[in-house]
Parts: C-alpha cells; sequence; structure tokens
C-alpha cells in the first residue's frame, strides 16, 4: 500500500520538456486578453503592473487570482443571500468531520499496514 518516493517525482523523459513548469503546474491554456491602451494607463497612474506585459506564468497568476475572487466573491455573498448559507454550513461540517474520521480510522489503519 505504501508508494515509493518515486511516485511523487517527473519521469526523468519528462523533465527536461520544459524548464519553466514545476511539478504542481496544471497545464491549463489560458486565453490572453489584451486590455485596451486606455486601461493599461490607468494601471500605471495607480502603480500596479499592466497583465499585457507579464511572461505565460505571471499572467497564469494574475488569471487565477481574478478567477478565484470571482468565484469566492460570487459563491459567498450569494449563499448568505439566497439563505443557503446554513446548509452549506452543515455540509461543510459533515464533510470535516467525516474526513477527519477518515484520516484517523482509515489512514492510520493504512499506515499500520504500510509499517507492518
Amino acid at each position: 500500500l505504501a508508494a515509493p518516493a518515486s511516485a511523487f517525482t517527473r519521469p526523468p523523459s519528462l523533465v527536461g520538456r520544459s524548464a519553466a513548469r514545476t511539478a504542481t503546474d496544471l497545464s491549463v491554456s489560458l486565453p490572453r486578453i489584451d486590455l485596451p491602451p486606455a486601461v493599461t494607463e490607468k494601471l500605471g497612474e495607480f502603480g500596479l503592473r499592466n497583465p499585457n506585459e507579464m511572461d505565460d506564468q505571471q499572467y497564469r497568476a494574475y488569471s487565477g487570482a481574478a478567477i478565484a475572487g470571482t468565484l469566492a466573491f460570487f459563491l459567498l455573498p450569494g449563499a448568505a443571500l439566497t439563505g443557503l448559507a446554513d446548509p452549506i454550513g452543515d455540509v461543510a461540517s459533515a464533510a470535516v468531520t467525516d474526513f477527519a474520521l477518515s484520516a484517523v480510522v482509515g489512514g492510520g489503519g493504512a499506515i499500520y499496514v504500510s509499517l507492518r
């Protein structure tokens, strides 16, 4: 049941393919949307970085932050406004409890068996 440490590393045949990629890279292709000059000028006035001038890794981080922020702002207030916050809280509480019990019993059992 125990996996060797090499199971969590990239095979040698894949190491040299892309030096800029990391082992945690999701390889998601995001379309680049160039902002108009009027917007980029305002970004410069406020001391913010221009997304049009970012490399791929920086642009992925920028896009990921935008997507995560949009989802969080959309889901959390939306749940509160529609009255779904209480059921979501109940489900989250049950999931955390279930995960903790599974980690102790299932994970502990698997650790015991793998160390035997």
